[in-house]
């Protein structure tokens, strides 16, 4: 049974390698996929979960302290 087409390309597409034992230039992960990079809506939205968290946090706290008595 012959081989499948796509491992008889990938096959001969790398069959010259054998012979060149460590000369074959390393091909960078930029020529097939672009540098994943952060969204910014993703960023935006970790900002505003952190800020907001603590703000509220504050809030409570001021809330949550008892009124200091007048004296008279």
């Amino acid at each position: 049974m012959p081989a499948p087409r796509n491992i008889r390309n990938r096959s001969s597409k790398f069959s010259n390698n054998i012979t060149k034992r460590g000369n074959v230039p390393a091909k960078k992960s930029s020529d097939e996929e672009e540098e994943k990079k952060m969204n910014p809506v993703l960023i935006g939205m970790f900002v505003f979960l952190v800020f907001g968290s603590s703000f509220v946090q504050v809030l409570r706290l001021f809330q949550s302290t008892p009124a200091v008595p007048k004296d008279e």
